[in-house]
């Protein structure tokens, strides 16, 4: 896995400037569905590829965060919407492992995801609204960034699907390489390696938290590091969306 990531990568970054845009952006679909679907990407490898994403998005903003660039254009941008919409998804899908410890909250904070949910180029406007909803959930629910207004701001701004002279604002085209595997009698091969969605719990985070406040200094460091459990499904303040071998629009419905 760590090979094949790489690789496409390499691919992603054009650093020889001959890879064709919808290369690169069908390498970070393949990315971002491996990550959040291979029960076998481990959690710092799953970690170290949404850094090199961000770290990547926020070079971008610097460089494009310009007057001239309000507007949702994908078509001028589209590496960097598939980007942004590559963290969102992958965020999302695996926010139980990264909200689990105080620890990897810190490591969410750190990732500027609010520098790309308010820069002018706006990905959430690129993204489905369905999605979108599903990450500003669970950055309002552990208090990282707050993208309902901005998510309200697109809607009330959600203008027709056209072309002018200045500029093309249309949706960001979605492909997920391993979402969903429908073939039955091959399927028993695959869900040993097949990553289920498990939602967070920000109620037990918030449990957690306070146990840790109420521990021995000494103590903290291991105590934020446990994990949250098990919790059933219908305790989530975040639905339970990908919980069942499908694909994305169900983990984007309600």
């Amino acid at each position: 896995a760590r090979a094949f990531l790489s690789w496409l990568w390499q691919k992603v970054l054009n650093e020889n400037g001959q890879t064709h845009t919808n290369i690169r952006q069908v390498s970070i679909c393949y990315i971002e569905s491996l990550l959040a679907r291979g029960n076998f990407i481990t959690f710092s490898l799953l970690t170290d590829y949404i850094k090199k994403m961000s770290v990547w998005i926020n070079e971008y903003i610097k460089s494009h965060n310009k007057p001239e660039h309000a507007y949702c254009d994908v078509s001028a941008h589209a590496v960097f919407y598939s980007m942004c919409k590559a963290v969102f998804y992958v965020v999302a899908f695996k926010s139980r492992d990264l909200t689990s410890t105080q620890e990897n909250l810190k490591f969410l904070e750190n990732l500027g995801l609010g520098n790309m949910v308010t820069c002018n180029l706006n990905p959430l406007r690129a993204c489905d609204a369905r999605f979108v909803q599903r990450f500003a959930d669970v950055m309002r629910d552990y208090e990282i960034v707050y993208c309902h207004s901005k998510i309200n701001d697109n809607l009330r701004n959600n203008l027709p699907v056209i072309q002018t002279t200045k500029k093309f604002i249309k949706q960001l085209e979605v492909f997920y390489p391993f979402d969903a595997y429908v073939l039955l009698q091959s399927s028993e091969k695959i869900k040993p390696i097949y990553q289920e969605y498990q939602a967070a719990n920000p109620a037990l985070r918030s449990k957690e938290i306070l146990n840790t406040e109420n521990s021995n200094m000494e103590n903290d460091e291991d105590d934020y590091m446990d994990d949250f459990g098990t919790p059933h499904p219908e305790d989530s303040v975040i639905n339970p969306l990908m919980e069942q071998c499908s694909s994305p629009p169900n983990f984007m419905e309600t």
